[in-house]
């Protein structure tokens, strides 16, 4: 693109602009939440968990007195390795071995707070009934709050029933201005040391501050339980007074959130033992019966716990409903089915649960925006990574397997040929010796979309109702051909060479999309550690059988049952739609 900005001697003086793709793949639409589209921002792509924790591990070491350092998670582990630089991955199948350059994430902000850095931390606080809160993240707040200058709340301020905030950033102020990085991972040892399938993106400009704005909007949301802590633990600037940084990068970009409703009805209905809305400012606890008494909430949600009498009351004393986003959001979805309407030759898709067969209100599902783009004459491919459905449905109680099946079936029968639906081999079928048997090596957790090799999508959200419409999450789009064409084939690079590839598939191997979608329909021919659906639907959808689930066990199950008239026939509907997949419009 060329464009006349003003004359010198008559002539027009001219600035060269570096075409970005196409101008119609993003459009902000305030209504819904879809964010501005910043141009000229500088993005980075990073791939899987060393290159990732080695960036966040450089811009974190750079902060210094009066900087800041903001991180939101849905999980967290303090004593997650940072490497010094990306790593070429360990050969095989075999796990990450602690490094003589590593430093630990906990290691990273002692030092740093050290240095006089401030120190903003939002940590979901799990709503699982069990203990396991503590560890997801209870422990882990405590002792960020006693770093110096450092302010670290338990955020549940999301919907009543069964709701979570998932989103995953990390924001770094210093003199030089904003970097933010928005990931499909938490920083948590798991992700490096088993060799999970992740992304990440780092951002410089002005697109950094609407990262920034996303964690500032939640943290000033806890006043009441700020108030909990001295003034240099919680005071935040305002996103207007952060300087950016220059903006000399080529990517357009714009970044998306989903968070619940919470004045939607409440799905247990009209009750004295639920509020009546899905508010965001109550304990995450349901009464199921009086006599006996019988009621599901972890120890934190129901007050047994020491720390949380103060914490829940403070909870009350703040608002119903999010300032921000009073009906909620789900932006992530709206920038998601924009794109898919728009004409596109490629999409290649990773993502964790791909059960979004079904839809939210009166929003299409994904599966149906999906089906419609393969459907079209002009498309030609499809690739999709995926987890094992037996990864799964352990998780979604017995239940994920029937919807992981239904959006398969549906999408292979609309695309025909154009669509390849793949996952790694079970490490009993490649006698990988690791456990458990049924899963795969390598766990897909990434959520990514790659469009023409133009439009890259990542972030938190996930191919399932609860990230579209339920959860807090955040997506980043990037709009640029030569940084997207080249993470995608690194990203090829990556997946297909995993374990066992002979020979080593080259980014030049998978430089075209449509004709590298050879590689993964004949996984066979050059020794990879994936399969198709292409093996057989019922092979390859094989995993647990529906069941009934024992929630809460056979009594409890079975007092739900009874109270909320839930006959046994639709229990897994009801559990489906209430528990384990809820949609928040």
């Amino acid at each position: 693109m060329v464009e006349a900005v003003g004359t010198a001697s008559g002539r027009p003086v001219v600035e060269v602009t570096r075409v970005v793709g196409r101008s119609d793949w993003l459009s902000a639409d305030p209504a819904t939440g879809v964010g501005a589209v910043h141009h000229r921002t500088d993005v980075q792509v990073l791939i899987d968990a060393s290159e990732y924790y080695a960036k966040l591990r450089e811009a974190v070491q750079a902060a210094g007195e009066g900087d800041l350092i903001c991180w939101a998670g849905f999980q967290s582990g303090l004593g997650t390795p940072m490497p010094v630089a990306d790593e070429q991955p360990p050969s095989g199948f075999a796990r990450r071995s602690p490094r003589p350059d590593d430093v630990t994430w906990d290691d990273l902000l002692a030092a740093a707070a050290g240095r006089g850095a401030r120190l903003r931390v939002l940590l979901n606080l799990h709503p699982e009934p069990s203990r396991a809160y503590r560890q997801s993240n209870l422990e882990v707040v405590q002792a960020l709050n006693r770093l110096p200058r450092t302010g670290a709340v338990n955020d549940f301020r999301y919907l009543h029933l069964n709701g979570t905030h998932h989103q995953k950033l990390v924001v770094v102020h210093t003199a030089a201005g904003l970097t933010a990085f928005v990931a499909t991972m938490d920083v948590r040892a798991q992700r490096i040391e088993q060799r999970w399938c992740e992304m990440a993106v780092r951002l410089h400009g002005s697109a950094a501050r609407d990262v920034y704005t996303v964690f500032h909007d939640r943290w000033v949301e806890h006043d009441a339980t700020l108030a909990l802590l001295d003034r240099d633990r919680r005071d935040l600037p305002s996103p207007g007074s952060l300087r950016v940084g220059p903006a000399d990068g080529h990517a357009q970009v714009q970044v998306s959130t989903t968070y619940g409703n919470p004045s939607r009805p409440h799905p247990y209905g009209r009750r004295r033992t639920v509020p009546g809305t899905q508010v965001v400012n109550a304990p995450h606890t349901v009464t199921l019966s009086q006599r006996p008494p019988l009621r599901s909430g972890n120890d934190f949600f129901t007050g047994k716990d020491p720390a949380a009498p103060p914490l829940l009351a403070a909870a009350a004393r703040q608002g119903p409903t999010y300032a921000f986003a009073p009906h909620g959001r789900h932006a992530v979805y709206d920038q998601l089915r924009a794109a898919l309407a728009r004409p596109s030759r490629t999409i290649y898709l990773e993502d964790q649960y791909l059960v979004a067969d079904e839809p939210m209100g009166d929003l299409p599902s994904m599966l149906d925006l999906l089906v419609a783009r393969v459907s079209d004459p002009t498309f030609e491919s499809l690739v999709v990574l995926t987890t094992r459905v037996a990864e799964i449905n352990r998780s979604f109680l017995g239940l994920g397997a029937a919807h992981r099946r239904a959006f398969v079936r549906r999408l292979v029968a609309a695309g025909g040929s154009k669509v390849l639906v793949c996952h790694y081999r079970s490490n009993a079928d490649l006698g990988t010796g690791l456990r458990p048997a049924a899963a795969a090596p390598f766990y897909v957790h990434s959520k990514t979309w790659v469009f023409d090799d133009e439009l890259l999508v990542t972030g938190s959200a996930n191919c399932n109702r609860r990230g579209y419409s339920h959860d807090s999450e955040l997506d980043v789009a990037v709009v640029d051909p030569t940084t997207v064409a080249r993470a995608r084939r690194r990203l090829w690079v990556r997946r297909l060479n995993a374990g066992l590839a002979s020979p080593v598939v080259t980014e030049d191997d998978v430089a075209d999309p449509v004709a590298a979608a050879r590689i993964w329909a004949q996984p066979e021919r050059y020794g990879l550690t994936v399969q198709n659906h292409r093996i057989g639907l019922t092979s390859f959808l094989a995993g647990a059988p529906t069941r009934v689930p024992r929630v809460l066990g056979d009594l409890a199950t079975a007092r739900l049952a009874r109270v909320y008239q839930i006959s046994p026939a639709r229990l897994p509907r009801w559990l489906w739609d209430a528990v384990v997949d809820p949609e928040g419009t």
